[in-house]
């Protein structure tokens, strides 16, 4: 097992997490759609900021920006009113996805914190935990019981890569042995009754697992995928409202447009030469989800690999395999357009879980809309229009598969 005197250790690992929160910036811009701060008034997209007293929910990485136009009373009086729904939705499902407590609030936490009791939630939360039970059951490289995995993997790329299993043999070891309990299912008895009861039990086995080791990472947790079930949550009432011309923007790389959202396009970035430069860009339409990974945080200018010698390196996603702790490494950023994100995000994660010729085979089978940059190449699986992708760097071809 780890040693104790690693950082990355077991020992309140959740509360270092949090340090790191800013973690996983995606790695896209839309152009030419003006984007201004909430306080410039201005006509076009602008950001809309969480109100102030929404402090508890101020981590939440989801943005959301909205077209407004007019004179300048008629802007500062829609974006306030934008940013009343805004606040008032994001306030409500956020709460209910987080992994803390909050004070008359029945969320994961709470059901976290309450084993083998019947325990009634929101009919939202009932939803959405079902979906994601679902997904876990579906053998897809993904688990709502994962959570150790991604804190700790996450803390690797982004703190210390060199506890990278890849050249870690400690840290190799560990995942892998938290690995056996995640995939275990006797490990878990998670029970969706009627009326939006849920009850939630693990076994004997894994509570003395997690009591040794002094693991405090949440038993449920949304993880890799909790933006994406944010981002479809508000998307739905920002569609129902008058405020559907904009989008939603998730650090960790989900995009959603709205429904009356103007066509513009994304901008997909890659690395030539250790420097994350720009790539390529591909149009975007409106009410359509889009999925972006990539191993590097283009804010940050940081890039998440491991040099394996002189020429060549080894890069890290923030997704981790969970059949067996590995990280693909095939290409440097991936493109998946979809209708519902969470079912695109799947689809992504189960893809950068395998080699590129299963991949590409499974796109083309389920005629899928994807992109990925690889050794200097955008590579389109015939499945978007080559029209549609305007590579912008020299240093890149598009190559149609």
């Amino acid at each position: 097992m780890m040693d104790k005197e690693i950082d990355v250790s077991r020992k309140n690992f959740g509360i270092k997490v949090v340090i790191f929160v800013i973690l996983l910036i995606a790695g896209i811009t839309l152009t030419t759609l003006g984007i201004l701060g909430v306080f410039s008034f201005s006509s076009g997209y602008n950001k809309v900021t969480l109100q102030a007293d929404d402090v508890k929910v101020n981590n939440c990485q989801v943005e959301y920006y909205g077209y407004v136009s007019g004179n300048k009373l008629a802007v500062k009086k829609k974006l306030t009113d934008m940013q009343n729904i805004y606040s008032k939705e994001t306030n409500y499902i956020y709460k209910l996805l987080d992994e803390k407590t909050y004070d008359g609030v029945i969320n994961i936490a709470y059901i976290n914190a309450n084993l083998n009791r019947d325990i009634k939630v929101d009919h939202n939360l009932y939803l959405i935990l079902n979906d994601a039970y679902n997904k876990t059951n579906s053998d897809n490289n993904y688990s709502i019981f994962a959570s150790y995995q991604y804190d700790r993997w996450n803390n690797i790329i982004i703190n210390d890569l060199k506890y990278d299993p890849y050249i870690s043999n400690e840290s190799k070891i560990d995942l892998e042995e938290n690995l056996k309990y995640v995939n275990d299912s006797t490990n878990f008895n998670l029970i969706f009754k009627e009326n939006d009861i849920i009850n939630f039990s693990i076994s004997q086995q894994y509570h003395e697992y997690r009591n040794e080791y002094e693991i405090d990472s949440p038993l449920i947790s949304l993880n890799i995928l909790k933006d994406a079930y944010l981002v479809n949550y508000l998307k739905d009432k920002l569609n129902d409202s008058n405020y559907s011309d904009g989008y939603l923007l998730s650090k960790d790389g989900y995009l959603t447009t709205l429904k009356n959202y103007k066509e513009s396009s994304i901008i997909m970035f890659a690395i030539n030469d250790q420097k994350i430069n720009e790539a390529c860009s591909i149009k975007t339409k409106a009410d359509t989800s889009y999925v972006l990974y990539k191993y590097f945080d283009y804010v940050e200018d940081k890039i998440y690999s491991i040099k394996k010698d002189d020429s060549s390196y080894l890069y890290r996603y923030p997704i981790i395999n969970l059949k067996d702790s590995s990280a693909s490494s095939f290409a440097q950023s991936f493109y998946l357009e979809g209708e519902n994100i969470t079912e695109s995000a799947l689809i992504l994660l189960q893809l950068t879980a395998t080699n590129e010729a299963a991949a590409t085979n499974y796109v083309k089978e389920n005629k899928l809309q994807f992109v990925y940059i690889k050794d200097d190449k955008v590579i389109n699986t015939f499945n978007i229009n080559e029209s549609d992708i305007n590579v912008t760097n020299k240093n890149y071809v598009l190559k149609t598969l």
